[in-house]
């Protein structure tokens, strides 16, 4: 694959030379860099997990695939950063850099115009060469932006690369810092890029409004609940600790896909015969049987007492459970974790439908006095500059539900929304299907060894559509 020199695009007006966007205390534990793929096909009805070399062959990208002049006869990555420029407009923050306002000690951005990362980039393959889209490898690591800084200036807060392929597909990929975007927000983001576009202007006005404004405490901060957001182990023997797990903790990532009937089927397999257990999500379903499934891997692979707990910290959508709500442009982070804690013999044994219940209970308690008293908690204590996440938990993440498939720069939606293979240790991510199977779901995890894989699809096998 042949890149051109990264570029710095920056907005078509100057920002006031005092311009900083303050920071809420949520902005600042999510201080890291998260990245999202969008792959977009020139055929219309493209299969996503068809190879013309058969078996999910991969074609390796080297120094001599590169395409020279373009396929496109329009030039996709001239069209999307002409947008870019345009959309900096609405979003001049996006050109700033990170800064630490060392008088109150907290993170703010800097508006000062140094631009948003940007790359093009020509591989002389099919898009159907990269073998199956939906699994993430290091081959489409290969097409996110590596974020590049100088040692005399601090690193851009958002990137995207645009990368062409010989058949007329192309895929976009942004990395931005979460502190700046969370998932909601980058899909809105993408989202009035490709409207710019395609000459429709902005579709979703940007709310950006102080963050540290809008996520305001109380005054004197009262804090009315119990939060243990960042919940440290009260003993080491008390907690699986990843980092104790084998050494070679990068496995191959593997893919689960449920079809939407799976997941209507999971769901009435957990409520029935529970006459006092009224209801649930497919989502919820599902977190509890990946939850299950994870502890009995761990448990018949690793020389670990079944009384050790495996706690998952489950993001939360707040957007509608503040007062007032958040808007749907709002640009910042609208999400808190949750923590839910269970041993694994009690993970193996409970029927789902209790570890939804388990769940359920943490979900339904963020209501908008809850809420308000996170913001107040966070303002009595330090907050973080940096989120360091406890290595005994299970973390998950969820991107189903955003509107990342609206994203149509003119030439069609994508036909898929994934993730680099090197976010994925340690973590469970659940994603929309994409294309035809866009109303089911993929999850992603990293699994060791194949006896950790067996284990671990026994407990899915009556639902999973499809796995790699």
């Amino acid at each position: 694959m042949r890149l051109e020199a990264p570029i710095m695009v920056k907005p078509p007006e100057p920002s006031p030379s005092t311009a900083v966007l303050e920071l809420s205390n949520l902005d600042h534990m999510l201080n890291f860099y998260c990245s999202v793929i969008l792959f977009y096909s020139s055929e219309p009805h493209t299969q996503l997990h068809a190879t013309r070399h058969g078996n999910n062959k991969v074609i390796p990208f080297n120094d001599t695939h590169y395409i020279h002049p373009r396929v496109h006869t329009t030039d996709v990555g001239l069209v999307v950063k002409c947008a870019l420029q345009e959309l900096l407009a609405h979003y001049p923050a996006a050109a700033g850099r990170l800064h630490l306002n060392t008088s109150q000690n907290r993170l703010e951005v800097e508006c000062n115009d140094h631009g948003v990362q940007f790359v093009s980039g020509h591989a002389n393959i099919l898009l159907s060469d990269l073998g199956d889209v939906t699994l993430a490898h290091p081959n489409i690591d290969l097409l996110f932006p590596t974020i590049v800084s100088h040692e005399e200036e601090r690193p851009p807060i958002v990137a995207l690369q645009v990368t062409m392929f010989n058949c007329g597909g192309f895929a976009l990929a942004l990395t931005n810092n979460h502190a700046y975007l969370d998932g909601h927000s980058a899909a809105i983001f993408l989202h009035n890029l490709a409207s710019i576009a395609r000459g429709d202007g902005i579709s979703i006005s940007p709310d950006t409004i102080s963050r540290r404004e809008r996520m305001k405490p109380q005054s004197p901060p009262i804090p009315t609940f119990h939060h243990p957001l960042i919940m440290k182990k009260k003993d080491d023997a008390t907690y699986v600790d990843m980092t104790l797990l084998p050494t070679e903790r990068y496995g191959t990532v593997t893919r689960i896909s449920f079809c939407a009937n799976a997941l209507k089927r999971l769901r009435s397999d957990v409520l029935i015969g529970h006459t006092y257990f009224k209801d649930c999500s497919r989502y919820q379903a599902l977190i509890a049987l990946l939850w299950k499934a994870r502890a009995r891997s761990l448990l018949q692979t690793q020389e670990i007492p079944n009384c050790i707990e495996l706690p998952i910290r489950i993001p939360v959508n707040i957007r509608g459970r503040m007062m007032p709500t958040l808007t749907h442009g709002y640009v910042g982070n609208g999400i808190l974790c949750t923590i839910v804690s269970a041993s694994l013999q009690e993970l193996c044994e409970l029927p789902l439908y209790l570890i939804v219940l388990k769940i359920q209970r943490a979900l339904f308690a963020f209501t908008p006095e809850f809420v308000q008293s996170m913001l107040d908690h966070l303002e009595c204590g330090e907050v973080p500059l940096e989120f360091c996440p406890d290595p005994s938990f299970f973390g998950m993440s969820s991107l189903v539900n955003l509107p990342f498939y609206d994203t149509n720069f003119g030439w069609g939606s994508p036909i898929y929304c994934g993730l680099p293979s090197r976010q994925m240790n340690n973590r469970l991510y659940i994603l929309d299907g994409g294309g035809q199977a866009h109303q089911g779901w993929n999850a992603m995890v990293v699994l060791e060894s194949n006896m950790e894989r067996q284990i671990f699809f026994e407990t899915l096998a009556d639902y999973v559509t499809f796995s790699t």
